[in-house]
């Protein structure tokens, strides 16, 4: 049984990630009728972010994380709002290509920045993690899996009521 364990969290947490990145496009799509291509691509921004800092900026992984996390995503909320504001009452067709250029935007920035940012070479440090923090960590990954799982579940359930119960429904139509 022991065995499965590791595909078992592999999973979870996996499906979790693609339940929250479904969440966070159907919420996108109902609130501003603008389906986002770009999705994926302002997640790369923090994600890559967060590895320039970590490995380029010698900053410790729990404020790089934070500043990824609290920093950039409300920013990049912020500007795709804005973003959909203006796309909004324009056709399809315009809303599909100006998501789509917000991707090729963030590729090019990636492939011109990444360079400097991230080097070829190998990494200039590793995180390292004490004995005891990691026996402590994986004492607690069977709540951090049901955390993953639940915060999910809890959002969807949130706005299925909010939808359903208190007439949202209706102000997204």
């Amino acid at each position: 049984m022991s065995s499965y364990l590791p595909f078992v969290v592999i999973g979870l947490t996996t499906g979790s990630v693609y339940a929250l990145a479904a969440t966070g496009l159907v919420l996108t799509y109902k609130t501003s009728r603008v389906f986002n291509f770009a999705h994926g691509s302002m997640a790369t921004v923090a994600v890559l972010l967060f590895f320039a800092l970590v490995d380029r900026g010698r900053i410790g992984w729990q404020l790089a994380a934070a500043v990824a996390v609290v920093g950039i995503g409300p920013a990049l909320g912020i500007a795709f709002e804005l973003v959909g504001r203006r796309l909004t009452p324009l056709t399809t067709e315009a809303k599909v290509l100006a998501t789509i250029g917000v991707v090729l935007f963030v590729s090019g920035g990636v492939a011109l920045w990444g360079a400097q940012a991230f080097g070829g070479g190998p990494p200039a440090s590793h995180p390292a993690l004490p004995g005891d923090l990691v026996r402590i960590l994986g004492g607690l990954a069977a709540a951090a899996v049901g955390a993953i799982v639940a915060i999910p579940a809890i959002r969807v359930a949130g706005i299925y009521l909010a939808v359903a119960t208190f007439g949202f429904g209706v102000l997204l139509e």
